[in-house]
């Protein structure tokens, strides 16, 4: 004889969905920038990118030069509220060059 026996699953309370829960972290802001900001995050020429140029160059040279043109390396901003808002690095040194930089989840603080 063979008997089947059926368990419901569990009840779940959420849906299917995770619960959510509150951020508590405060966002950290880099010395001497104004609060309101937001951090974004930007690729430029960094030793990554200065590496594979060399590399390269040693096989072909100006196919090499090439590599200059697609930076390989990311760093964190953070840019102060405003249309002209200056771009900072976590130490709060204003940064410069790099391509446009991408704006990061809201709520993610870089380490």
């Amino acid at each position: 004889v063979v008997t089947r026996s059926f368990y419901p699953p569990p009840a779940d309370k959420n849906n299917g969905y995770l619960p959510v829960q509150p951020t508590t972290a405060a966002q950290s802001i880099p010395p001497g920038a104004k609060s309101g900001g937001r951090w974004m995050s930007q690729q430029h020429i960094g030793p990554i990118t200065g590496g594979a140029t060399c590399a390269c160059v040693l096989f072909a040279f100006l196919p090499g030069l090439f590599m200059l043109c697609f930076p390989m390396d990311k760093r964190y901003v953070y840019q102060e509220p405003g249309p002209n808002g200056r771009l900072l690095s976590g130490s709060g040194k204003r940064v410069g060059g790099g391509r446009t930089p991408k704006v990061l989840p809201p709520g993610y603080v870089p380490r």
